[in-house]
């Protein structure tokens, strides 16, 4: 079955679908105008098999272009808005598009994207033209057809783009019902404030709440007050976040607790959750949050302890249909309590990532990189990662895309990058950097040359200027011995 064809079954009913600003749109409306986006398309000559970059804005215009483009058995390739043009080019470059869909409020560059590849643009005013065509039917798919793909650094190397089929997607939706955590009868609210380009955003969030009737609130502002209010005046029951969003949630003085009285099932994901936030968010909101564990190559579901009495810090079980193995170096299973590589296995797993020779495949296996323990009631806690990947409020940061672009910069000769924890974002950005010789640099600028070149989460939170970079014997930095290192 198309996932289009799931996600907004029972076309008829005036039950709410999507709120979106001033947007009110019951599940009939969004079937009639996802319908008519697929008229629109096709009239643009979109095919089954086309991928389809879309750039977009948090809001209701997304997630119908997003229905329409996966109804035509096209893919969905969503584009960080926010991305720097640099950046956005390279990711173009990379993933050889059919289209791309432009629908943002703020102007772009389509002349630097038409560079890259063809361009339909249907913001604006084309958005209404677009939905102005007479509907046409979903196109049926084979289950293991791609829906979309997500950028994302995975465990080796940078935007790796992940394939996701219409059956990785819905078993995500179906393993998360089998925890019995989310009862399908009740007219659950979910707020919507993580990104559309994310898992947790499109698949986790948006995806099931139409899956299952509910309604989902999307929110393009992540304001504390902003949030507290639209909780409170759309009876919000689902609140999932990172943690960054609870950090700042705890420590806002502009919201009142009562205005989260409503919430039934607050959820953290996409990074790891400090106890320390975990802690205020109970005592400020009186919600206790429950933590999940997912990647994008899962289609955002591994283990979740909604539902589940679980120690601070766990993730909890796996989830239903999901295979967990945790692994030492020689491959060989590891005992409870001790540490080892969370190795995944189960429909909801990408088939690998996508290149310009076809999906290279993620193996048996889908091998993490992060390193985790289990007690002895099968519960999860994240304990590390192998990999240098850096993970910001829930985005993936890989050192070398940093590093990269600091020794762009005239005065820098040498750049290697770290993260360390932080309680708002779970890690935060350090550069360690080495000048050219006689060269001073000032190190506000070189934040400022990284805020031109990298998304805003992957600029450096701190910039340490270094006489030298701690080496092996055959030159490679070692990046665990930054933090005793000799900063100038």
């Amino acid at each position: 079955m198309n996932l289009t064809s799931r996600l907004l079954a029972d076309p008829t009913t005036d039950r709410l679908a999507l709120v979106a600003g001033d947007q009110r749109l019951s599940r009939a409306q969004l079937a009639d105008l996802t319908a008519r986006a697929r008229g629109g398309l096709t009239s643009a000559g979109v095919t089954r098999g086309q991928r389809i970059g879309l750039l977009g804005g948090h809001d209701e215009r997304f997630v119908v272009l997003h229905l329409a483009i996966v109804g035509l058995g096209a893919v969905t390739v969503p584009l960080n808005p926010r991305s720097p043009d640099s950046e956005l080019v390279r990711e173009l470059e990379q993933l050889q598009l059919d289209r791309v869909v432009v629908d943002l409020a703020d102007e772009v560059d389509r002349a630097l994207l038409a560079a890259v590849t063809p361009l339909l643009d249907v913001s604006g005013p084309g958005f209404a033209d677009l939905v102005t065509h007479e509907p046409a039917p979903v196109v049926e798919v084979d289950g293991g057809d791609p829906a979309v793909m997500l950028l994302t650094s995975g465990t080796a190397g940078p935007s790796r783009p992940a394939v996701l089929t219409h059956h990785n997607l819905s078993i995500s939706i179906d393993s998360i019902l089998a925890t019995g955590a989310f009862d399908p009868a009740m007219r659950h609210a979910a707020l919507g404030v993580v990104p559309l380009f994310h898992v947790l955003g499109l698949n986790i969030t948006v995806h099931l709440a139409l899956a299952v009737g509910a309604t989902a609130v999307l929110s393009a502002s992540a304001a504390p007050e902003h949030l507290a209010r639209l909780v409170a005046e759309e009876g919000i029951t689902i609140v999932p976040a990172p943690p960054n969003l609870w950090a700042a949630l705890a420590t806002s003085d502009d919201i009142d607790a009562s205005a989260f009285s409503t919430v039934q099932i607050a959820f953290s994901g996409a990074a790891r959750l400090d106890r320390g936030v975990a802690d205020a968010v109970e005592a400020r909101l009186g919600l206790r949050i429950s933590e999940g564990y997912g990647l994008t190559e899962t289609s955002g579901t591994v283990a979740s302890a909604v539902g589940v009495e679980v120690a601070r810090g766990s993730v909890g079980p796996p989830m239903p249909g999901v295979e967990v193995r945790l692994v030492d170096a020689s491959g060989a299973d590891v005992l409870i309590g001790d540490v080892g590589e969370v190795w995944v296995r189960g429909p909801m797993v990408s088939p690998g990532y996508w290149g310009p020779d076809g999906v290279e495949s993620s193996g048996e296996w889908l091998r993490t990189g992060d390193l985790a323990v289990v007690d002895d009631s099968g519960h999860l806690t994240i304990v590390d990662r192998i990999k240098d990947l850096i993970i910001v409020s829930g985005f993936n940061v890989h050192p070398i895309e940093v590093e990269r672009a600091l020794v762009e910069h005239p005065g820098v000769a040498r750049a290697a990058v770290t993260g360390e924890p932080d309680a708002r974002t779970g890690e935060r950005v350090v550069a360690h950097v080495v000048t050219e010789p006689g060269v001073e640099v000032d190190t506000a600028d070189l934040v400022r040359h990284c805020d031109r070149h990298l998304a805003r989460y992957k600029v450096p939170h701190r910039i340490e200027i270094r006489t030298a970079l701690p080496e092996t014997a055959i030159g490679k930095v070692r990046r665990r011995d930054l933090s005793a290192g000799d900063p100038a």
